[in-house]
């Protein structure tokens, strides 16, 4: 049975911190499992970590997508989508648009169904920031299953990949695989890697022209040059340029625009520091 701590123990390790710090991250390898063994459950803490700690900003680790249940969904159109302490940020790891790989991986959801919660999430809230983990090349992956999940990538409101080439290990269940499934050659895994990085490339960039002109809260990083690095409320880094201040601030900025990937802002009228 997975373990987990207990809520109580969590909020008073958060609040044992001195000074608090801006942000805090809600991190599990299976999200979905927490609190099974002390009948609590994710969104118990996450009601917890908003109403007993002051902690400034939330957010979470990766999500893995049968955690995105029909409960958390309504929870987060009811009290997380415009909540300014709730980091806009989801990391949900599909490794594959193709429904016949997730199926030689043995992952048991359903990859329409997963990007259909994803969009609702981007319709409940349209500034948030939508990553995933991607898994080239994996035992089976023809090049008409590779353009399947291309495809689902191309139509999801996933803004960022992260992409891997598989590598089969000795004893894990993919490595018994292999007797009846084949690998892809190096030169498949690389071409196929390179289209899902570019993909990767312009969906980012799209996204971030969406963007230009907003207004967000900004977690200052460390002194770059003449700048700041800034980590925005949608855990995008970005710069703010000719300004110097200490680490772990909290600032109001507007997006002006990005270069080479690296979001470029300026300071609003309004911007203020935030004590924390």
């Amino acid at each position: 049975m997975p373990q987990s701590q207990k809520i109580k123990d969590i909020i008073a390790y958060i609040n044992g911190f001195d000074p608090l710090p801006s942000e805090v991250i809600l991190s599990a390898i299976n999200t979905e499992a927490f609190g099974i063994g002390t009948k609590e459950s994710f969104i118990d803490l996450i009601k917890n970590v908003l109403s007993k700690t002051s902690i400034p900003r939330i957010g979470f680790g990766s999500i893995h997508p049968w955690s995105l249940s029909e409960e958390f969904i309504s929870f987060y159109q009811r009290n997380l989508a415009k909540n300014p302490r709730f980091v806009q940020f989801f990391h949900v790891p599909i490794q594959s648009g193709s429904q016949q790989i997730l199926g030689y991986m043995r992952r048991e959801y359903k990859i329409g169904e997963v990007i259909a919660k994803l969009n609702r999430i981007s319709s409940i809230q349209p500034h948030a920031f939508i990553a995933t983990d991607v898994i080239v090349g994996y035992l089976g992956e023809t090049d008409e299953l590779f353009e399947e999940s291309y495809t689902a990538l191309v139509n999801s409101p996933i803004s960022r990949f992260h992409v891997f080439r598989f590598s089969n290990r000795p004893h894990t269940a993919a490595y018994y695989q292999r007797k009846t499934l084949v690998e892809p050659t190096a030169a498949e895994k690389k071409y196929r890697s390179e289209r899902l990085i570019a993909l990767s490339k312009i969906k980012y960039q799209r996204f971030i022209e969406t963007l230009i002109g907003k207004r967000f809260s900004a977690l200052t990083i460390a002194q770059q040059g003449t700048g700041l690095r800034i980590l925005l409320s949608i855990q995008l880094e970005g710069i703010l340029p000719h300004k110097n201040g200490l680490p772990g601030q909290l600032l109001h900025v507007t997006m002006i625009g990005a270069k080479d990937g690296v979001v470029i802002c300026g300071e609003s009228p309004y911007t203020r520091t935030i004590s924390v």
